[in-house]
């Protein structure tokens, strides 16, 4: 059976369409049937049981959409996308005419008390039939999966709510590139009455914040050798996702915490060693010669960039509204142009008053965290560049300039599988971090004389990456 081909994952290249298995389409069509159908199928009794709401929608965020329509066509297809296009909106026309061979149009479905028809689409007889051929899933099947669908869905739980992992009271969470470990400590939770509903609570938050972690949780340390109830059903959950559960004295949860981690640590992640990167310097440095040219000195003047980055070192206090509208558009590439987006001036807004509202002495990372979660709460989207950018010009030793081009040439040279997937988080803040000192430290150690800066370094990955594409 063809694959799954989704048109809006594609940066509007025509050709180059995401696509997944037609295999994995129907696991994450059969997993989202039972985990979130049974609850849609209550509220809506007239609904057809083969059928699923479309629910498409262009302005919805990824988190909007999971709490709003769990159970929906337009939420499957967000998961089964890169996380570039989560925010995009998928299960639009172009998607229904380009998988008219595992679609087709239901009969529609009116919720009580409305007299509006919500569409709905239901699996064509010959992908209901290829459905029918694959395992059940379940627990030991999910885990055992290889199939993106199958890993993505199972470890999100049902509804998600917007606080995070680290937000929740007592909770530390620690992690590699690819892998977390969270760690909880004592929870004071009421001695009598209403005991056991605030424990179900709390455990179902620290659920719904994990399956939806980024780096994905290993494992969730307990501290204080018990005194959580620990839910049956919370361990049931974490035993069909794989993550471990360990309880042990306060003063040990940290140290057990990272010796979890180390056994799950991959060999490409991690502290790169100079001496990994030194197998592979002369491939870089012949590239370097080769590209380190081609960067675009028109487009991204290094004049500009030098007296932003004089200007965001005098601190948040001295950044004006047009110095964040300059550095956004130096970053985008649309210094001195004419003819930008009128949403590009909203987003400089909302980016002035993120770096106003910032906690004195904040360090690289929770700059991150916090402009990037203030200018999402203005209702913008896929913010992640934008923020880490002024996180650079605030923190340039700490924080790296991250876009799809220099992220996918550090990939390349580490050897990752998927060179395409776009820098969303810290730990790709990080590792280009990494890569980039453990090179120039291993140029330097052998050809002192040539070494470049860390900029012209950045530029060539920028150029270098570039043409990957």
């Amino acid at each position: 059976m063809n694959p799954v081909e989704f048109p809006y994952a594609a940066g509007g290249v025509r050709g180059r369409h995401h696509r997944v298995p037609a295999d994995e389409f129907l696991r994450a069509w059969q997993a989202m049937q039972h985990m979130d159908g049974p609850a849609w199928f209550a509220a809506v009794p007239s609904a057809n049981r083969s059928e699923m709401p479309c629910f498409a929608n262009k302005t919805l965020t990824r988190i909007a959409i999971d709490a709003r329509h769990p159970f929906s066509l337009e939420r499957l297809c967000r998961m089964l996308v890169p996380r570039a296009y989560q925010n995009t909106g998928q299960a639009l026309p172009a998607f229904l005419r380009a998988n008219a061979h595992i679609l087709m149009a239901g009969l529609g479905v009116c919720r009580p008390g409305s007299r509006r028809v919500l569409n709905t689409v239901r699996l064509t007889p010959a992908a209901s039939k290829r459905l029918a051929t694959l395992a059940p899933v379940t627990p030991s099947a999910r885990q055992e999966s290889e199939s993106a669908p199958d890993k993505l869905e199972m470890r999100r739980g049902a509804r998600r709510r917007r606080k995070r992992v680290r937000d929740l009271r007592g909770v530390e969470v620690i992690s590699t590139t690819s892998r977390s470990v969270v760690i909880v400590s004592e929870i004071r939770l009421p001695t009598q009455s209403g005991r056991e509903s605030a424990t179900d609570e709390y455990f179902r938050e620290l659920m719904n914040s994990m399956a939806r972690h980024k780096p994905s949780v290993v494992a969730v340390v307990f501290s204080g050798r018990g005194r959580i109830p620990i839910p049956d059903w919370f361990r049931a959950w974490c035993e069909a996702q794989g993550i471990a559960i360990q309880v042990v004295p306060q003063e040990k949860a940290r140290k057990v915490a990272e010796e979890i981690l180390k056994r799950h640590q991959p060999a490409l992640e991690g502290r790169l060693s100079i001496e990994r990167v030194v197998g592979g310097l002369d491939r870089v440095r012949q590239d370097f010669a080769r590209y380190c040219s081609r960067f675009d000195q028109k487009t991204y003047p290094n004049k500009v960039y030098n007296s932003m980055r004089s200007q965001f070192g005098a601190g948040p206090s001295a950044v004006s509204g047009s110095h964040v509208k300059e550095a956004l558009l130096w970053k985008f590439g649309k210094y001195g142009r004419r003819g930008y987006p009128s949403s590009f001036d909203r987003v400089a807004r909302s980016a002035t008053t993120a770096v106003s509202t910032l906690p004195s002495g904040a360090a690289a990372r929770k700059t991150l965290e916090h402009l990037e979660g203030e200018i999402l709460q203005r209702g913008h989207t896929r913010v992640f560049i934008s923020a880490a950018f002024l996180t650079h010009l605030l923190h340039p030793s700490e924080a790296p300039i991250v876009d799809q081009h220099n992220f996918r040439a550090t990939k390349h040279y580490l050897g990752f599988p998927d060179v395409e997937e776009a820098p969303a988080t810290w730990a790709d803040i990080e590792l280009i971090r990494q890569f980039t000192k453990a090179v120039l430290e291993a140029w330097r150690k052998r050809e002192p004389k040539t070494v470049p800066s860390e900029r012209e370094f950045d530029q060539f990955l920028m150029a270098f990456g570039q043409s990957l594409k």
